[in-house]
């Protein structure tokens, strides 16, 4: 562990933090404020905002932090593969759901009527 910066007046109570570009981020308790330095030299600080109440997290949104995945749940209005309702799994994949009243058939994308015979089913 590398440390970039200590004893600044803005780095007092550090609560979150966050990486982004060059930059190191964070909230401090004692100053209520949300700062930033740069990551590799602790130089630079500066503060972003200043607030009244302390602040609990930072979270960074930038398009460049998205993960770039297909939506297996895009086609078809957004519902996927499914009748209904598509989840998105942890592990990127589709997964068919169903409103109230409903059940999922044996196909695991077509919803039914929970009091009407699932269709998809053959007989046996």
């Amino acid at each position: 562990m590398i440390e970039i910066i200590r004893g600044h007046e803005y780095l007092s109570h550090p609560f979150a933090v966050s990486l982004y570009g060059s930059d190191v981020y964070w909230t401090d308790w004692r100053t209520n404020t949300l700062s930033k330095a740069n990551k590799w030299t602790g130089q630079n600080v500066s503060v972003i905002q200043k607030t009244s109440a302390q602040p609990f997290d930072l979270q960074i949104y930038h398009p460049s932090r998205q993960p770039q995945a297909p939506n297996p749940c895009a086609a078809n209005d957004g519902r996927g593969p499914c009748s209904h309702m598509c989840l998105i799994n942890h592990n990127r994949s589709a997964a068919c759901a169903c409103p109230h009243l409903m059940k999922l058939s044996s196909n695991k994308k077509t919803c039914y009527g929970k009091f009407l015979p699932d269709l998809t089913e053959t007989p046996k």
